[in-house]
């Protein structure tokens, strides 16, 4: 149901969309006080701008699925013998408002330094006001980070370089290993064929109209890497980095990431994970 309701919202002309988001942040306060009644969640709820902007508006999704992202991170982990209590220093990229750097905050922030960032301002803002134990910058839209070399030991990154142009997630590779320090690890997702499939099919829903049926078209076995660029919208990443079509939906193939990455990072694997993408493993 949730999926037939996110491709309606999709199809909506402009005007009745930014009319029903306006809607949904009006009643937003009032659908977390009852999820507050329902539920033992006490904690801070973003509103529902910065929880869509995170991928996940719905307000029990966006409270259950960092946790559930958090186990999945230490079981990528697992075949380097290491977790992230093990780690000193750990950035999430991309950080948005939390929904997975709260809940890793909040289980190993006792014994690793954990940092954020992100170039929505709205959201390190809002994670500044209500967890202010959390290290978190602004980043602009291109590199550099605002952090010295070699500055972290364990660098994850979920849902940016499923969204990057081929030039700009070069850039950003090159940032993470500058970032990386020697010995470090990075996890770094990607959609790749299945994650491919689902949009084709329609069972994950896209915010680009039009990017099934073109999708749909393209082969990404003989592309390798395949690229929608994204149109503005006053709830997504555009709002923030510009026009520049930098932003969009990026699709990879596993020898595309093996031959274009491991330029950057030669010591790399593809892992198939329970989550919708799969996650490169880079080692520094």
């Amino acid at each position: 149901m949730r999926t037939e309701v996110k491709r309606a919202a999709s199809n909506l002309p402009e005007p009745l969309r930014r009319v029903a988001q306006m809607t949904v942040s009006a009643i937003d306060p009032l659908l977390i006080s009852r999820y507050r009644r329902r539920h033992p969640e006490t904690g801070p709820i973003p509103p529902a701008a910065l929880r869509a902007r995170s991928g996940s508006l719905e307000i029990d999704s966006f409270a259950t699925s960092g946790a559930h992202y958090v186990e999945v991170l230490q079981d990528l982990l697992e075949p380097t013998g290491r977790t992230v209590a093990d780690f000193r220093h750990v950035l999430d990229l991309a950080c948005g408002c939390g929904r997975i750097l709260v809940p890793l905050w909040r289980r190993f922030g006792d014994r690793t330094a954990v940092h954020g960032c992100d170039i929505d301002r709205g959201a390190i803002e809002w994670l500044r006001r209500n967890h202010a134990g959390i290290d978190v910058e602004v980043n602009h839209s291109d590199p550099p980070l605002p952090y010295g070399e070699a500055s972290f030991d364990l660098v994850y990154s979920i849902s940016l370089f499923t969204h990057l142009s081929e030039p700009a997630q070069d850039a950003w590779l090159r940032e993470v290993r500058r970032v990386l320090a020697p010995g470090g690890v990075a996890l770094l997702t990607i959609h790749g064929e299945r994650a491919l499939r689902g949009f084709v099919d329609g069972e994950t829903v896209g915010a680009i109209r039009g990017a099934r049926e073109r999708l749909a078209a393209r082969s990404l076995a003989e592309a390798g890497f395949v690229y929608e660029a994204a149109e503005p919208s006053r709830w997504n990443a555009l709002r923030f980095i510009g026009t520049t079509g930098a932003w969009g939906l990026a699709f990879h193939t596993d020898e595309y990431v093996r031959e274009r990455w491991g330029r950057v990072f030669p010591d790399l694997d593809v892992r198939r994970s329970p989550l919708p993408q799969d996650v490169v493993v880079v080692r520094g």
